[in-house]
């Protein structure tokens, strides 16, 4: 089954992290005609999570060795940024030491964000690949984090099913959601950030 999902751009692209007898891979479909599109993107590693860009133009993907994702083992984690128009790997990105469960990138496409399953998170600068504050650190593995529109803050949504706020200019948090429920809350933004939706395992949907 799909572990994560992301479409392009255009709509017209899905893409989607598949669980597998040998790991995880990344798939892609014509999402006009439902049928698989040429599969040229390859990791070397199991594929954890997926964000496209604004523009489509990137695509992140995490990944780690099957090794890493025991809960006993350290290991660094591969986030890569692929040139979806030329298909190739542009780069990969540093600054982070655990299996990666959740990409967003910011509306304006200039950071991408990562939470990882150690609770830590980090922002980098897409165009130089710089880290751009100090980690968030956590105490529960994040499942979720959504940039705000006004590109300042992250949402962090934990397996705990507490939400944060993660002001990346301050690089201070904030408590939204204290619990709302077992597992790890889905997470959204209005359009104009005024309002965060959090939901959980319970059902219950928390507005902010």
């Amino acid at each position: 089954p799909p572990q994560s999902v992301a479409f392009n751009a255009s709509g017209k692209t899905l893409a989607a992290v598949v669980f597998g007898a040998h790991g995880s891979s990344l798939r892609f479909w014509d999402v006009t005609t439902r049928r698989p599109l040429p599969d040229d993107i390859h990791e070397q590693a199991t594929v954890t999570t997926i964000a496209y860009s604004p523009s489509g133009d990137l695509l992140a993907v995490g990944a780690v060795s099957l090794r890493a994702l025991r809960p006993d083992t350290s290991a660094p984690a591969v986030i890569d940024l692929w040139d979806m128009s030329r298909h190739r790997l542009l780069h990969k990105l540093t600054g982070i030491t655990s299996p990666v469960l959740s990409l967003s990138f910011s509306p304006d496409g200039r950071w991408l964000s990562a939470g990882a399953l150690n609770g830590s998170a980090q922002v980098w600068k897409v165009a130089t690949r710089a880290v751009r504050s100090v980690p968030y650190r956590g105490r529960s593995a994040i499942s979720s984090v959504l940039f705000s529109p006004d590109d300042r803050h992250v949402a962090i949504a934990s397996r705990d099913g507490s939400v944060r706020i993660w002001n990346i200019v301050t690089n201070t948090s904030t408590v939204a959601v204290p619990s709302i429920g077992s597992y790890a809350p889905s997470i959204a933004f209005s359009r104009d950030g005024s309002t965060l939706y959090a939901t959980g395992a319970s059902g219950d949907v928390a507005v902010l």
